[in-house]
């Protein structure tokens, strides 16, 4: 009996039960909608990850046999590849997302088009470094 209001027949109270219902339909409605924004966003995590785990399969497969290749080819290079490693070009950046409400944690990575681009075409006359953002 502890979760029952006690109501007075009176046209004042009625008015007052009706307010307490039309907020508590309100209330579930935005929970409901908040929920739904949600599960689609999760669901579209879920697609993300799932696909970049298969990516990523393929790419260890291509990535070990070309490191194979490597070592057969040069020996044992890690050293020098350790020293030659300045800067890094990729660069990681995480911030704050709001799904309904809800705060979701977001990564991009940036990459280094100065480094990139002396890596592809050996221009070193590059004066001031740019970065693209790439979502995941």
């Amino acid at each position: 009996m502890a979760n029952r209001y006690v109501v007075v027949p009176t046209v004042t109270v009625l008015a007052v039960m009706k307010g307490r219902l039309t907020g508590a339909v309100k209330g579930h409605a935005l929970l409901k909608k908040k929920a739904d924004a949600l599960t689609m966003r999760f669901r579209q995590i879920l697609k993300k990850i799932v696909q970049t785990k298969q990516d990523m399969g393929k790419n260890m497969r291509q990535s070990a046999f070309a490191l194979t290749e490597a070592k057969y080819a040069a020996g044992d290079f890690r050293h020098t590849v350790f020293d030659s490693v300045e800067t890094a070009t990729v660069r990681v950046h995480a911030q704050q997302d709001n799904v309904a409400g809800m705060a979701c944690m977001v990564c991009h990575y940036l990459l280094s088009m100065a480094v990139l681009l002396h890596n592809m075409s050996h221009a070193s006359r590059m004066t001031k470094p740019t970065c693209w953002v790439l979502h995941w």
